[in-house]
């Protein structure tokens, strides 16, 4: 069995849980019951070591905006033995308008070891990267990555958002102790927030091994709107969340033809109540399913098959990672269409011996979790029923998961019929 690689673990959990509880686009301000609300800063080195990048060293500096609470920015850079030098800056929540937010985003770095199962070329079926493909025929190997993402969200004036558009949720040791009105019924117009989204995306990443062809490259822009009726986005207890994204390349850039997606998400959660030994018992469930209407395969001479018009492989109906079949790795599966299925028991203890500890004082650890969680998901060369329910892939795991400075971060292990993955990443999957 293969250990996945996790290469912004420490990295990434700092700098998207740092601010306003690790959800992005939420526009939220997290505080304790009888507290004010503070102003955070962070300049902190790190020294870390991990299969893909080897021993690194950098430092990353983080802050909230004295005017806008709600707001984030970062800044990192690291370098590593094996030549690994990336840099990533951003921000999260910036108000532009009244009821208007943008998150920009921009990444550069050279990677010396990335891996790619969907290389754009004519290969004999089974395509790498497809349902029934063989789990070692990849590229894994140095690359340039370099990604802009400008997500813009216009927060309607409907439901709890209807006079604020920044929500503010009182913690009690972490856990919800009040907020705006969510979860208890689903009607947009009085309950939970809806949103609106248009982000810009632009991103290259360009293997050595094979020189220009092996470049994946996509310029596009992507429209969503989701309705979160959660009780608190940064841990729900209760409630639902429903999404739908748009997502469209028209070529402009050095894509492999125009393609557009199309994508649903559905979570649910239930509230199993406290009991002597947990604060906290909640079943989370999730229902993910995306199309490429673009797609487009031809049949060439000695049985080769050749593919147009689909997204690359960090984009689309992907399988494998941080997210969704996390026993995988990234993009291990990707095709035309996918539908994955989740569900979750997340279980806080009321025993916390963590805040004891000394080195961990100054770090608010307000509760740990045990999740146990199953997945199940599959990609198919088109969008049917039938197709994605057949023989789909499996795999299950357990993790541990934190309220550290108001952000959830976690760990887990998940194991499948091609070995296991460790993942850890800030804020839940879902």
């Amino acid at each position: 069995m293969r250990s996945c690689p996790t290469r912004w673990i420490p990295l990434l959990a700092l700098l998207l849980g740092f601010g306003g509880g690790g959800a992005a686009g939420a526009q939220q301000i997290l505080k304790e019951v009888g507290e004010p609300v503070v102003k955070r800063d962070v300049l902190l080195p790190y020294l870390f070591w991990t299969d893909s990048t080897k021993l690194l060293a950098g430092g990353v500096y983080a802050t909230t905006i004295q005017d806008q609470p709600w707001t984030s920015a970062f800044v990192t850079a690291f370098a590593s033995t094996n030549g690994t030098v990336p840099v990533y800056a951003g921000a999260f929540d910036i108000q532009i308008a009244p009821r208007l937010f943008v998150d920009p985003r921009f990444h550069v770095g050279r990677w010396d070891q990335v891996r790619a199962y969907n290389v754009v070329a004519p290969f004999v079926e089974p395509r790498p990267g497809s349902h029934d493909s063989d789990k070692d025929l990849f590229i894994d190997d140095a690359a340039i990555d370099w990604w802009l993402e400008l997500p813009f969200h216009y927060v309607l004036p409907l439901g709890s958002a209807r006079e604020d558009p920044v929500a503010t949720y009182e913690l009690d040791r972490g856990l919800l102790a009040s907020g705006p009105a969510a979860a208890t019924t689903w009607n947009p117009l009085t309950h939970g927030r809806t949103q609106v989204g248009l982000e810009l995306f632009v991103r290259q990443q360009r293997f050595d091994v094979l020189g220009d062809a092996s470049s994946f490259e996509t310029l596009g822009a992507e429209l969503s709107i989701d309705h979160d009726n959660r009780d608190f986005p940064s841990n729900p207890s209760r409630g639902s969340r429903q999404q739908v994204r748009i997502a469209y390349d028209p070529g402009w850039f050095a894509s492999e033809g125009a393609w557009w997606t199309w994508e649903v998400e559905l979570s649910k959660y239930f509230d199993l109540g406290a009991t002597e030994r947990f604060r906290q018992r909640v079943l989370a469930l999730n229902l993910w399913t995306v199309d490429t209407p673009s797609f487009d395969e031809d049949r060439l001479p000695d049985g080769l098959v050749a593919q147009s018009n689909r997204p690359p492989q960090f984009r689309g109906a992907t399988l494998g990672g941080f997210y969704r079949m996390r026993a995988y790795p990234n993009a291990r599966f990707n095709d035309q269409a996918a539908v994955y299925y989740s569900a979750e028991l997340r279980l806080i203890p009321h025993w916390n011996p963590l805040p004891r500890i000394d080195f961990v004082v100054e770090a608010e650890v307000d509760w740990w979790q045990l999740v146990l969680f199953v997945e199940a998901g599959r990609v198919a060369d088109t969008w049917s029923p039938s197709a994605l329910h057949s023989d789909l892939n499996w795999d299950g795991g357990i993790g541990i998961r934190a309220m550290i400075a108001k952000a959830v971060f976690r760990a887990g292990v998940a194991g499948s019929d091609e070995g296991f993955g460790i993942r850890a990443m800030v804020s839940h999957p879902f």
